[in-house]
Order: C-alpha cells, then structure tokens, then sequence
C-alpha cells in the first residue's frame, strides 16, 4: 500500500469513528462557558480582532484574568458567525469535531515521524479520536481551546521530527499557535528539546540545535 493510500484510508477511518462518537453533539447548542465566552462575548460579535489580541480570555465579558490568554482560539470562532454577529452553535460544533479529527491525525503522523509502524500509527490515532477523556473538550465549544492546544502542538512536533532547514522555524511558529490557544501548551517547547535529543539525533560533531 502506498503511502498516500495508507494516509487517505487512515484519514476517513478517523472521520468516520469521530463523526459516529460525536453526532449527538450537533444538536447541543451552547453550554456552560459558552454562554458568556461565545453567545454573550461583544468581541466576539463584532470580529474586534485588535481587543482579542490584546485583551485575555475574560475580557469581553466584565471579567479579567491576565492567566488565560487565548486569542487564537477566540478567532477561530469569528468565520463561523451569522449576519448579525452570532456564533452558529451547529457550525461551532461540526468545527470542533473537524479539528478533533485532524489533531487525531496529526498523532498519527507524529507517530510515523518518531518511527512506529503504521499500525501503530493507526491504532494511536483512532483511540485519540474516540477515547472518552476528549468527550469535554470536543462536546463544549470553549473546549476548543484544548483542541486547537493539542492541534497545533502536535503539529509542531511532528514537523520538527523531520529534518528540513525550515522545521525548526515552522515548529517554533505553530508553537506559538498553540500557546495562543491554550495554557497547557507549555509543555510543547520541553517535548521539542525531547524530539530534539531523541529524534533528530544530530550526525557525530554536532551540537543539537537546543545547544548551538
């Protein structure tokens, strides 16, 4: 099989289990923080990109809290607006099961990077998009945060797992991406010194790139 076969069968496989696992969800309209953060939040109603960039995650509602800085998040609701402004909760949520998919697929691809077969790839990439410690994440649209985090994450480690000359510097960017939509994030930079010394294993003679 070749490989872009392999990537195609894993990509609707993953699909399609998520699409089954999270259905009922379409229906689920908004919950718990989505009130305030998306169904009541001005900046979000009026696109404000320039008060999301520089504002936390409480901001547009009255409320503050300087730890919770999440505007790559926050944007990523601004195309799934109506006419007037409003979050569509059936767009928000067939979103959020979209990119739960593709951060399913990007372990995936981070799993073939660092070396495991492609079974194993596969197995790690369907019990990512069903396994029940998402179901919060993925059923709530301000869980989006955590997705988007793991997203992007997993992205810049896969990328940094090859050895292109722009790896580095297309980790670094999603990196940052990903510390823009969630706190957790923190932990990609410590994981890239992993792949780093573990992966790329730099040829005899040279430094890694942590140590230049």
């Amino acid at each position: 099989m070749s490989g872009r076969t392999f990537a195609g069968l894993l990509a609707a496989a993953v699909l399609a289990v998520s699409v089954a696992a999270y259905l009922p969800v379409r229906h689920s309209g908004f919950v718990q923080d989505d009130h305030p953060i998306l169904e009541l939040n001005p900046f979000v109603h009026d696109g404000a990109v320039g008060k999301i960039l520089t504002t936390d995650w409480w901001a547009g509602v009255g409320g503050s809290d300087a730890r919770l800085y999440r505007p790559v998040t926050l944007l990523s609701f601004l195309p799934l607006r109506d006419g007037a402004g409003r979050v569509v909760p059936s767009r928000a949520h067939a979103a959020n099961v979209l990119l739960h998919v593709l951060a399913a697929l990007a372990l995936g691809w981070l799993a073939l990077r660092v070396g495991a077969g492609r079974w194993a790839a596969t197995v790690a990439a369907l019990l990512f998009a069903v396994h029940p410690v998402h179901a919060g994440a993925v059923s709530g649209l301000v869980g989006r945060a955590e997705i988007l985090a793991a997203l992007f994450g997993l992205l810049a480690l896969a990328v940094y797992a090859g050895r292109g000359r722009a790896a580095p510097w297309v980790a670094g960017a999603l990196t940052l991406l990903a510390l823009g939509s969630k706190e957790s994030a923190i932990a990609v930079p410590a994981l890239l010194v992993v792949v780093d010394v573990a992966v790329r294993r730099p040829e005899p003679g040279r430094v890694a790139a942590w140590a230049r």
